[in-house]
């Protein structure tokens, strides 16, 4: 029993004899392609540069140093060299002259003058929206800031327009008593 057994009970060929392909019976096992598909049986030769074989030179070659990352994202992953740089030229470190100097005191303090300005603005409309008076900023020389103060008015006390529309409406019904009312002459528009 050392031949190994078909299904049918038979010894089986040489597998070294039999085509991969196509299972057809070769006539000797040295045949380089079938003789029933064409099929080829040995290779040739199995060292093919580049594809079976690794080309270390050409390896080597494509090497190259990859560039490293500039700008934000280089300078985000700590890869980016900046370059070294260049001295500056003499007097560029130096403190501003005297009329650099006073132009810059002016614009400070017409900067604090405006804040100072705005401050009292502030405070004077606080005041009147809660006393329910109205100030003229020009009488306390706060100059063309009423503008700012008379809209800080009406947006803080909404019913107060609503209040003197009232009462702009019953001055206008009290002139007309004397004749008929506007609302019997006219028929209703709804």
């Amino acid at each position: 029993m050392s031949e190994p057994q078909l299904s049918g009970g038979g010894p089986t060929p040489d597998p070294a004899l039999v085509c991969p392909w196509c299972s057809a019976t070769l006539p000797s096992a040295d045949v380089e392609r079938c003789p029933a598909c064409g099929a080829a049986l040995k290779e040739p030769d199995a060292a093919v540069p580049g594809v079976t074989q690794i080309d270390v030179n050409a390896i080597l070659k494509g090497r190259a140093p990859t560039p490293k990352p500039r700008g934000i994202i280089g300078w985000l992953s700590g890869e980016y060299e900046a370059a070294a740089p260049d001295a500056p030229p003499p007097g560029t470190l130096e403190p501003p002259d005297e009329a650099v100097r006073r132009e810059m005191l002016r614009l400070e303090l017409a900067a604090l003058e405006a804040e100072v300005l705005a401050r009292q603005v502030e405070v004077v409309a606080e005041v009147a929206t809660e006393t329910g008076e109205p100030v003229d900023l020009e009488d306390l020389g706060l100059g063309d800031a009423g503008v700012a103060t008379e809209s800080a008015e009406a947006a803080a006390d909404p019913g107060g327009a609503a209040d003197a529309g009232a009462a702009s409406a019953e001055d206008g019904a009290d002139a007309d008593e004397g004749g008929p009312s506007d609302a019997e002459d006219e028929p209703d528009k709804a």
